[in-house]
């Protein structure tokens, strides 16, 4: 009986690990790419050229 509830933790702290590894791996593949484009459009507003008088910004 011992050994059934200790081979259950057991199992229970590998899948919890794998499920850690997955979140942790899937949280960063998302953000590198946002990051990515954050920056760039921080960039881009940053040097775009401001519309002369009388330019609608309304597309």
């Amino acid at each position: 009986m011992l050994g059934q509830i200790e081979t259950a933790f057991d199992a229970r702290s590998r899948s919890e690990a794998g499920m850690r590894r997955f979140v942790a791996d899937a949280s960063h593949e998302l953000r590198t790419p946002l990051v990515g484009i954050k920056g760039s459009t921080d960039l881009y507003t940053a040097w775009a050229p401001s519309p002369g008088p009388g330019t609608s910004t309304a597309r």
